[in-house]
Protein backbone atom coordinates (compact mmCIF):
# COMPACT_ATOMS: atom_id res chain seq x y z
CA UNK A 1 0.00 0.00 0.00
CA UNK A 2 2.49 2.46 1.00
CA UNK A 3 4.71 1.29 -2.07
CA UNK A 4 1.75 2.04 -4.69
CA UNK A 5 0.82 5.45 -2.92
CA UNK A 6 4.91 6.37 -3.29
CA UNK A 7 4.46 5.55 -7.10
CA UNK A 8 1.75 7.90 -7.28
CA UNK A 9 2.83 10.36 -5.68
CA UNK A 10 5.85 10.49 -7.78
CA UNK A 11 3.84 10.11 -10.89
CA UNK A 12 2.00 13.04 -9.73
CA UNK A 13 4.87 15.10 -9.06
CA UNK A 14 6.14 14.59 -12.31
CA UNK A 15 2.99 15.83 -14.01
CA UNK A 16 3.13 18.89 -12.13
CA UNK A 17 6.66 19.59 -13.31
CA UNK A 18 5.32 19.10 -17.15
CA UNK A 19 2.47 21.49 -16.62
CA UNK A 20 4.20 24.11 -14.67
CA UNK A 21 6.53 24.36 -17.72
CA UNK A 22 3.87 24.85 -20.07
CA UNK A 23 2.75 28.58 -21.43
CA UNK A 24 -0.14 29.79 -20.45
CA UNK A 25 -1.79 32.83 -19.10
CA UNK A 26 -5.16 31.78 -17.57
CA UNK A 27 -5.81 34.39 -14.79
CA UNK A 28 -8.86 33.05 -12.49
CA UNK A 29 -10.41 32.62 -9.12
CA UNK A 30 -14.00 30.84 -9.00
CA UNK A 31 -16.38 29.39 -6.43
CA UNK A 32 -16.87 25.44 -6.06
CA UNK A 33 -20.39 23.86 -4.91
CA UNK A 34 -19.52 20.05 -4.95
CA UNK A 35 -20.65 16.52 -3.73
CA UNK A 36 -18.01 14.53 -1.57
CA UNK A 37 -18.23 10.80 -1.58
CA UNK A 38 -15.11 10.53 1.58
CA UNK A 39 -14.10 6.78 2.23
CA UNK A 40 -12.50 5.99 5.63
CA UNK A 41 -10.14 3.76 6.46
CA UNK A 42 -11.74 0.58 7.81
CA UNK A 43 -9.77 -0.11 10.84
CA UNK A 44 -10.64 3.73 12.12
CA UNK A 45 -13.91 2.99 11.14
CA UNK A 46 -14.48 -0.06 12.97
CA UNK A 47 -12.76 1.44 16.29
CA UNK A 48 -15.01 4.36 16.57
CA UNK A 49 -17.94 2.17 15.67
CA UNK A 50 -18.91 4.72 12.69
CA UNK A 51 -19.53 3.62 8.51
CA UNK A 52 -16.79 4.03 6.37
CA UNK A 53 -18.21 6.01 3.86
CA UNK A 54 -19.43 9.56 4.27
CA UNK A 55 -21.42 11.57 1.56
CA UNK A 56 -21.64 15.25 1.63
CA UNK A 57 -21.66 19.06 0.27
CA UNK A 58 -18.23 20.80 -0.05
CA UNK A 59 -17.48 24.42 -0.93
CA UNK A 60 -14.39 26.41 -1.86
CA UNK A 61 -12.71 28.69 -3.24
CA UNK A 62 -9.89 28.24 -5.62
CA UNK A 63 -7.66 29.98 -8.03
CA UNK A 64 -5.68 29.84 -11.12
CA UNK A 65 -2.58 32.02 -12.27
CA UNK A 66 -0.91 30.45 -14.92
CA UNK A 67 0.09 27.14 -14.55
CA UNK A 68 0.00 27.70 -10.80
CA UNK A 69 -3.63 26.44 -8.94
CA UNK A 70 -4.32 26.51 -5.16
CA UNK A 71 -8.04 26.95 -2.83
CA UNK A 72 -9.46 26.06 0.78
CA UNK A 73 -12.37 25.10 1.85
CA UNK A 74 -14.52 22.83 3.85
CA UNK A 75 -16.78 19.67 3.63
CA UNK A 76 -19.64 18.22 6.30
CA UNK A 77 -21.95 15.57 5.98
CA UNK A 78 -23.88 13.47 8.44
CA UNK A 79 -22.20 9.75 9.08
CA UNK A 80 -23.41 6.50 10.04
CA UNK A 81 -23.19 6.13 13.43
CA UNK A 82 -23.53 2.33 15.63
CA UNK A 83 -22.69 3.53 19.14
CA UNK A 84 -25.17 6.34 19.14
CA UNK A 85 -26.96 7.43 22.96
CA UNK A 86 -29.45 8.65 24.21
CA UNK A 87 -30.54 11.16 26.81
CA UNK A 88 -32.96 12.91 28.71
CA UNK A 89 -33.95 16.44 27.56
CA UNK A 90 -35.94 19.37 28.40
CA UNK A 91 -37.68 21.69 26.46
CA UNK A 92 -38.20 25.12 27.14
CA UNK A 93 -41.65 24.86 28.53
CA UNK A 94 -40.56 22.08 30.63
CA UNK A 95 -41.34 19.15 28.90
CA UNK A 96 -38.74 16.14 29.34
CA UNK A 97 -38.06 13.52 26.84
CA UNK A 98 -35.57 11.26 25.48
CA UNK A 99 -33.18 12.77 22.55
CA UNK A 100 -30.89 10.52 20.62
CA UNK A 101 -27.62 11.05 19.50
CA UNK A 102 -26.10 11.91 15.54
CA UNK A 103 -22.86 11.93 14.51
CA UNK A 104 -21.31 14.52 11.66
CA UNK A 105 -18.16 14.97 10.00
CA UNK A 106 -16.47 18.75 9.27
CA UNK A 107 -13.64 18.99 7.49
CA UNK A 108 -11.65 21.74 6.53
CA UNK A 109 -8.55 21.71 3.93
CA UNK A 110 -5.78 23.56 1.46
CA UNK A 111 -4.05 22.90 -1.45
CA UNK A 112 -1.63 23.88 -4.18
CA UNK A 113 -0.51 22.40 -7.43
CA UNK A 114 0.36 22.96 -10.97
CA UNK A 115 -2.68 22.56 -14.02
CA UNK A 116 -2.02 22.08 -17.94
CA UNK A 117 -4.36 23.89 -20.29
CA UNK A 118 -5.62 21.07 -22.86
CA UNK A 119 -6.52 23.93 -25.92
CA UNK A 120 -9.16 25.38 -23.76
CA UNK A 121 -11.18 22.54 -24.02
CA UNK A 122 -9.88 21.04 -20.35
CA UNK A 123 -7.97 21.60 -17.30
CA UNK A 124 -5.79 18.40 -16.17
CA UNK A 125 -4.57 20.41 -12.72
CA UNK A 126 -2.79 18.00 -9.59
CA UNK A 127 -2.76 19.48 -6.17
CA UNK A 128 -1.37 18.41 -2.87
CA UNK A 129 -2.58 19.49 0.06
CA UNK A 130 -3.55 18.90 4.10
CA UNK A 131 -6.94 18.23 5.18
CA UNK A 132 -8.10 18.34 8.89
CA UNK A 133 -11.09 15.75 9.75
CA UNK A 134 -13.50 16.37 12.70
CA UNK A 135 -16.08 13.67 13.69
CA UNK A 136 -18.43 14.48 16.84
CA UNK A 137 -21.27 12.23 17.93
CA UNK A 138 -23.90 14.59 20.13
CA UNK A 139 -27.43 15.73 20.37
CA UNK A 140 -28.72 18.05 17.97
CA UNK A 141 -30.15 22.18 19.57
CA UNK A 142 -28.87 20.68 22.77
CA UNK A 143 -26.85 22.97 24.98
CA UNK A 144 -26.26 21.00 28.32
CA UNK A 145 -26.05 17.31 26.49
CA UNK A 146 -23.22 15.07 25.93
CA UNK A 147 -20.79 15.37 23.19
CA UNK A 148 -18.05 13.20 22.05
CA UNK A 149 -15.22 13.78 19.32
CA UNK A 150 -14.12 10.94 17.85
CA UNK A 151 -10.64 9.59 17.17
CA UNK A 152 -10.61 9.72 13.47
CA UNK A 153 -7.82 12.11 11.54
CA UNK A 154 -7.65 14.27 8.27
CA UNK A 155 -3.80 13.72 6.60
CA UNK A 156 -2.21 14.92 3.32
CA UNK A 157 -2.95 13.95 0.17
CA UNK A 158 -2.59 14.22 -3.43
CA UNK A 159 -5.40 14.85 -6.16
CA UNK A 160 -5.51 14.99 -9.84
CA UNK A 161 -8.84 16.51 -10.97
CA UNK A 162 -10.33 17.49 -14.63
CA UNK A 163 -12.19 20.86 -14.96
CA UNK A 164 -14.44 21.39 -18.32
CA UNK A 165 -15.48 25.11 -18.98
CA UNK A 166 -19.22 25.83 -19.49
CA UNK A 167 -19.16 29.19 -21.59
CA UNK A 168 -16.59 31.88 -20.22
CA UNK A 169 -17.92 31.59 -16.22
CA UNK A 170 -18.87 27.81 -15.27
CA UNK A 171 -16.50 24.79 -15.13
CA UNK A 172 -17.50 21.35 -13.84
CA UNK A 173 -14.73 19.53 -12.64
CA UNK A 174 -14.09 15.69 -11.33
CA UNK A 175 -11.48 14.97 -9.25
CA UNK A 176 -9.78 11.88 -6.92
CA UNK A 177 -7.95 12.31 -3.92
CA UNK A 178 -5.68 9.56 -2.63
CA UNK A 179 -4.66 10.22 1.01
CA UNK A 180 -0.86 10.09 2.36
CA UNK A 181 -1.53 9.75 5.46
CA UNK A 182 -3.63 9.68 8.55
CA UNK A 183 -7.40 7.99 8.26
CA UNK A 184 -8.95 8.92 4.89
CA UNK A 185 -8.22 6.52 1.80
CA UNK A 186 -9.62 8.15 -0.80
CA UNK A 187 -12.36 10.68 -2.07
CA UNK A 188 -14.70 11.34 -5.22
CA UNK A 189 -15.48 14.90 -5.81
CA UNK A 190 -17.96 15.86 -8.08
CA UNK A 191 -17.87 19.92 -8.99
CA UNK A 192 -19.72 22.81 -10.15
CA UNK A 193 -17.47 26.30 -10.17
CA UNK A 194 -18.11 29.64 -11.31
CA UNK A 195 -15.77 32.39 -12.32
CA UNK A 196 -15.52 35.70 -11.09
Amino acid sequence: MLFTKTKLALGLAMLTSFSVAQAETDHYTTWRLSVDSVSLSSDAANQQAIGDGITGLGVALDFKRGQLVGGFGLFGGPVDDDNGFSQLVQDQNGDISVADSSTSAISFFAEAGGSFNYEGKAYLDVVGGFQTLSISRSISNCSDCDSVDLDVDGGLYIKPRVKVPFGDKYLGSLSYTSYLSGDIESALIIGFEGRF
